[in-house]
């Protein structure tokens, strides 16, 4: 039995996301899940925003470690000369 070509997007995604949006869908369309969705979207913008203000830490982290190293150098550097 052969799967019938369909227009939809969900139709070419691998199986494991195809299932998400059939769930998705139906959730839409049931109202009583609704406020499920709802919450499950802000979830979805939560996790955005903390995984984009986790990558800021991690980024000053890094720059606080370069300048760090940069001043040791220089105090060492001018350790040894004097």
């Amino acid at each position: 039995m052969t799967k019938q070509k369909s227009i939809h997007p969900a139709e070419e995604l691998p199986d494991r996301y195809y299932l998400i949006w059939i769930v998705l869908i139906n959730l839409m369309h049931s109202t009583f899940s609704l406020r499920l969705l709802k919450k499950i979207h802000g979830i979805l913008h939560l996790m955005i925003i903390l995984e984009k203000n986790m990558i800021l830490m991690l980024y000053c982290f890094r720059f606080s470690i370069q300048q760090t190293k940069k001043l040791l150098q220089l105090t060492l550097a001018k350790t040894v000369i004097w």
